[in-house]
């Protein structure tokens, strides 16, 4: 899949022919205007896709949001424009990229991981910290769409810099992490 930004508005094309806008659904158009200047990447916890995140941040009961949000089938869904604030307290002037991932596991008596609603998780790549919380690792598809999205942002934005906020729940393989920030590739 590639991306391209026109007008601020993110744009895919799946079968590498024909553009398509990708689904977008602005928060609130009130929300102050920003510059760009870097990425901030974060992890749900818990939900099932990117447009159910995006529900559940236009419900108004929470004080965050994310500009994109990638769901684990490698789906992107733009929650708000580059250039507008999102909601929550992050970063001034960053563009904040939301990845699906089920949060923090536990395991249960029997080995078995399971997510913090009691779900069990049949992902066979779970990493661990020395306290004994596992995190789903994401897979190839929110992988390729991540990459390829942060590379498309950061040539119209011109941006250098990219934080991980959650890099203690070790869902990007550290190899995964070394790409991303490689300069070479993305400009």
């Amino acid at each position: 899949m590639k991306y391209k930004i026109d007008k601020e508005r993110l744009w895919s094309s799946p079968d590498r022919k024909e553009w398509v806008m990708c689904a977008f659904s602005g928060p609130d158009e009130n929300l102050s205007e920003q510059n760009t200047d870097c990425i901030e990447l974060k992890v749900s916890n818990g939900v099932l896709n990117a447009l159910g995140q995006v529900v559940y941040y236009q419900q108004g009961q929470v004080y965050d949001g994310a500009h994109f949000i990638i769901g684990e089938d490698g789906e992107c869904v733009q929650h708000q424009l580059a250039n507008k604030r999102t909601k929550g307290n992050h970063t001034a002037d960053s563009i904040i990229i939301e990845l699906i991932n089920p949060g923090p596991l536990h395991q249960d008596v029997n080995g078995v991981w399971r997510t913090w609603w009691g779900d069990a998780v049949s992902n066979d790549w779970i990493r661990s910290n020395d306290d004994k919380v596992g995190w789903v690792c994401c897979e190839s598809k929110q992988i390729h769409s991540l990459i390829e999205l942060i590379a498309v942002l950061r040539r119209y934005y011109n941006i250098d810099k990219i934080k991980f906020l959650d890099a203690d729940c070790m869902i990007l393989d550290p190899h995964v992490e070394k790409i991303i920030n490689n300069q070479q590739w993305q400009k």
